[in-house]
């Protein structure tokens, strides 16, 4: 026996892995960016919003320039970096009160600039390889335009990276794009990679002050190895596991066979690896050619203490497989074990707490059974009479792996809150407007104050409420701005929950007039912002989001929304806060030579800190509370499963509508979609054959093609539509990604307009019943730098002189006037039934009433639905398996929205999507939707109409099965009938209406 513990410890010592990185150095994750990529115009509308931005700010983070640098308003910002498939993206929003930068290639790094340092591709240890120092120019706002240098490696050329900046009250800020394969490779997700972000200033002709987000300090090359920060290419709301860290095998024995004759294996875990193993994972098996069920037939002991089922951290007390559901281990700690293979290969799915386990493989926790600085000894023994021999092996790692059980919450106890449908429609509060324009809200004794102002050419600013040019003049219930150039007339409309401050814009001149806006509150006691939706987690927060233009400042009694009211506002403004402030300000607007234009902002008070109370008034008022139809699912539109497979599918799904995703093939020698003219040129009677054999399947159910209005990619489209194509700040003919899909402009009288309704007119001969609009508002790129078209409203204005540098287009407002007339023919000729890919962004669209899904590659976009549909489209990044489509329900439901599937993944059950739809939105909240027709919950209380309805009601559990034996009491309270729902977490409800 010695002998064989001493063969074993040389075993484990010669499996010992390199250890150069410890789990205890810090980690930094760089956030998923998922599509539509980002626009590289300097503005950080997209990059603002991604997980793991650093404050780079105070003498703590300067690494040079010490004496020099005169405080945060000479030098600070914050700086994020994403990837997707194709791009590194940089942006970096800086405060300078003195931008300087008159210099060009390797001198740029004496001006104002950002650098990034990266060590990519990632090597275990700190060596000097493959290590990056990129420098990127903002240029001065004139004549040098941003500029990128590579100091390391000196022979690598950057002529694909993409970048761009913009001035900004504060300095300036600046975005980047690195393509991959100018890195070497794209990263797959949870690779490492190393990198420090800098800020440099330069008041003078000579670098004068360094920011880093790098603690380290030494001397030499700033981006040295040395003082690179450890990443991670995490998900997209910044999260990876620990595990991306550790070491997955400190140690790993071979396989061992274990039988009469030979009943035990005993390996030693050294003292050396004591201090750094987390856990062990056990894998076993009773020898068997097939998947035959299982026994309790081993124990396994970690110096000498048998482990129980409290003890395993990959499953809880219970394992369900087939119809199965047994103990995980019995009481005596015998440990259930099944008759097949180690790789589990042909097995039915084995879960435990509704989450997928691995049947061979369990694992526990060693922190607390370690002896530290000592030979620890693992043991398995075999305790079964079948002559089958148990086939096991046993590794060690650094990896720490969250107890499944943890994760999971016992439904509640106690009395449960009452959820029903209505919420206060009459807010008590009260408003006045200042002789100066200002406006004031009080509510709960407290008076706030919303400060506008407007850019004159002085260039300076004409202010509602506060000091500033021109002058104003109050007639009645209207107060005016007056300056040479233009005039403000303001009034306000007083409703049940809100205020609507209405201001007309007038331009005096005989010319195009940049106009600036922006409306402020400074709200003393802030605990908590919203900015178009999204939680501001640091000291600011910048968004612009057309589907949710709105900015929230929350106390612990209640809050203020600011809410775009127009279309100009809602499209073209950014939203934002920063310590007690909140604004929304649009910096693209002029005016057209004596053109007048009504823009509007809404004012909400609540009477209590729950943002829902906004988006639920804000959903009333502006009538998106129609009905949804469904379910729904994304099918491949090249290739379908076999008839008896795509029935179950589709039963499943309960599916009563299927969109047939784009068409891939061979384009240019390159695998890619068929988008526009492209797709006319193919023979497509797939997308026939298909649409005939969905309807084979599930008799009933709607059909409807893809379609792109934006993205064109056939033979001669370049030449064709040479006028239409959409132009980056750069003045390049923007892609979509690749280089494979070229984007351009559906404005009306286009000849690219043209082309799209005879490619729409191509699908309804086919037959489908309605059409799928991808990416209805715009694709990727809100803005197009042509000079052969403009939408009359949009231009770059300079943030110092106040002056209009160059006419461009926003997408949006200029396809509008092609795209509604386009929508209604669709909504007729399908019967009321279009379906499209993102939130409107205007209230023309907004009240054609159609059907948009929101992607969720990351779940938080789902805030971009809630003020319309709020319907999630599955995750095409994570789901695999019906129990991911499951849990991808739920976090839909955390966001107040229902589903279609996405993935072609599905059980051979029918899922909560069966009792989904339709559903005519009344109420959401945090983990549910009331709709007239039923309630759809993943939260526990007592949930109803407030009135006497009856109603039925399925509980699905942890696997995502129904569960017909959950019982739940109805509950009548002053006339009213409640569904009791107690729910563990993982639990699901649907309650149907009657």
């Amino acid at each position: 026996m010695k002998k064989s513990i001493k063969n074993l410890l040389l075993l484990a010592t010669a499996l010992l892995l390199n250890t150069a990185l410890g789990a205890q150095d810090k980690i930094y994750p760089i956030a998923f960016v998922s599509d539509p990529p980002p626009e590289m115009d300097g503005s950080m509308a997209r990059m603002a919003r991604l997980a793991g931005s650093f404050t780079l700010q105070d003498k703590s983070g300067l690494i040079f320039g010490e004496k020099q640098w005169a405080g945060n308003q000479d030098l600070s910002g914050t700086a994020v970096m994403g990837y997707d498939n194709n791009y590194l993206y940089i942006a970096a929003d800086v405060c300078d009160d003195k931008l300087m930068q008159n210099f060009h290639g390797q001198d740029i790094w004496k001006g104002d600039h950002v650098m990034v340092a990266l060590q990519y591709p990632y090597t275990p240890l700190r060596e000097s390889k493959n290590v990056w120092c990129f420098v990127f120019s903002p240029g001065n706002f004139d004549d040098i335009k941003p500029q990128v240098y590579i100091f390391d490696p000196v022979t690598a050329d950057p002529a694909g990276i993409r970048t761009a900046s913009r001035r900004t009250d504060k300095g300036y800020s600046l975005e980047a794009a690195i393509p991959w394969k100018l890195l070497g490779k794209a990263p797959k997700r949870f690779d490492r990679l190393r990198f420090d972000l800098m800020l440099s200033d330069s008041d003078s002709e000579f670098q004068e002050a360094i920011l880093s987000t790098s603690p380290i300090r030494r001397k030499g090359r700033p981006w040295h190895i040395a003082r690179q920060l450890e990443g991670v290419f995490a998900k997209a709301d910044g999260t990876f596991p620990s595990t991306a860290l550790a070491q997955e095998y400190l140690m790993k024995t071979p396989e061992h066979r274990l039988n009469a004759n030979n009943k035990n294996l005993k390996v030693v875990i050294p003292a050396a690896l004591t201090a750094k193993a987390r856990t062990l994972k056990v894998a076993a098996v009773l020898d068997y050619k097939v998947f035959a069920g299982g026994q309790p037939a081993m124990y396994i002991t970690v110096n000498g203490k048998r482990m129980m089922a409290q003890d395993c951290i990959s499953r809880d007390g219970r394992i369900q497989f087939g119809n199965h559901d047994m103990a995980t281990c019995t009481n005596d700690g015998r440990w259930f074990t099944t008759y097949g293979n180690l790789a589990g290969k042909g097995y039915v799915d084995f879960h435990s707490s509704g989450v997928k386990i691995h049947p061979c493989e369990y694992e526990f926790e060693l922190k607390d059974k370690l002896i530290a600085g000592k030979d620890n000894i693992v043991e398995i023994e075999r305790v079964t009479n079948r002559q089958e021999d148990l086939i096991c092996q046993i590794s060690v790692s650094e990896y720490e792996t969250k107890p499944l059980r943890s994760t999971l919450k016992a439904a509640p106890t106690g009395e449960l809150d009452t959820v029903e449908p209505d919420i206060p429609s009459q807010v008590d509060f009260s408003w006045r407007m200042g002789n100066d324009g200002a406006v004031y809200v009080t509510a709960g004794g407290v008076e706030r104050k919303m400060v506008s102002s407007y850019s004159t050419q002085t260039p300076d600013w004409a202010r509602f409420g506060g000091a500033g040019e021109g002058y104003r003049e109050r007639i009645g219930n209207q107060v005016t701005l007056k300056t040479r150039e233009f005039e403000v007339v303001r009034t306000i409309e007083k409703l049940a929950d809100r205020i609507i401050v209405r201001d007309k814009l007038i331009n005096l001149t005989d010319n195009i007039l940049p106009l600036m806006y922006k409306h402020e509150i400074d709200f003393a006691g802030l605990a908590r912002a919203y900015v178009a939706g999204y939680p501001r987690r640091s000291e600011s927060g910048v968004n612009n989001l057309p589907p949710h233009p709105a900015v929230a400042a929350l106390n612990t009694t209640g809050g203020v929304v600011m809410l775009a009211g127009d279309d100009i506002t809602q499209v073209l403004s950014t939203e934002y806060s920063h310590g007690n402030l909140i604004g929304m300000k649009n910096e693209r607007l002029v005016l057209t030579p004596k053109r007048t234009l009504d823009i509007a902002i809404e004012l909400y008070v609540l009477e209590k800190p729950d943002y829902w109370y906004f988006i639920n008034r804000a959903r009333q008022a502006w009538n998106v509370n129609f009905t949804l139809p469904g379910a729904g699912a994304f099918m491949n539109g090249r290739r379908l499963p076999d008839l008896p497979k795509l029935k179950s599918q589709l039963n499943a799904y309960s599916a009563k509508i299927a969109i047939l995703s784009g068409i891939y093939g061979n384009l240019n020698g390159q695998y890619a979609a068929f988008h526009g003219l492209s797709f006319a040129e193919q023979d497509f009677s797939c997308y026939k054959d298909n649409m005939e054999k969905l309807r084979q399947a599930k008799p009933g159910i709607k059909v409807l093609p893809y379609f792109h209005s934006f993205i064109s990619n056939g033979k001669n489209d370049k030449e064709r539509f040479a006028d239409d194509r959409l132009i980056d700040s750069n003045g390049n003919h923007a892609d979509y990604s690749t280089g494979n899909y070229p984007l351009y402009v559906p404005y009306p009288g286009s000849k690219f307009a043209a082309a799209q309704e005879e490619l729409l007119e191509k699908r309804w001969q086919m037959g489908f019943d309605a059409i799928y609009w991808d990416e209805t508002e715009y694709s990727r790129l809100f803005y197009s730098f042509s000079d052969k078209y403009w939408d009359n409203t949009t231009a770059v204005i300079s943030p110092k002189t106040h002056r209009m540098v160059r006419k461009i287009s926003s997408v949006p407002l200029l396809t509008e006037d092609w795209r509604v007339p386009v929508a209604e023919k669709l909504i007729k000729r399908g019967k009321g039934l279009l379906i499209g890919n993102g939130a409107p962004f205007t209230k023309r669209m907004r009240d054609l009433h159609t059907v948009r899904f929101i992607e969720t590659g990351s779940i938080t976009n789902l805030i971009l639905g809630q003020l319309y549909t709020p319907l999630a489209l599955g995750d095409h990044l994570t789901v695999r398996t019906p129990l991911d489509a499951y849990k991808d329900m739920l976090r839909a439901l955390d966001f107040g929205c229902v589903y279609y599937y996405y993935s072609p993944t599905f059980g051979n059950y029918p899922t909560l999507t069966e009792y989904m739809f339709p559903i005519t939105p009344m109420r959401m909240g945090n983990g549910f939707i009331i709709g007239k027709e039923r309630i759809i919950t993943n939260c526990s209380g007592l949930f109803g109409w407030g009135d006497q309805s009856n109603f039925e009601v399925h509980i699905f559990d942890r696997s995502g099965k129904e569960d017909p034996k959950y019982s739940v009491p109805v509950v009548e309270r002053n006339g009213k009938r409640y569904a009791e729902i107690r729910i563990p977490g993982g639990y699901s409800a649907a309650i149907i209406r009657k």
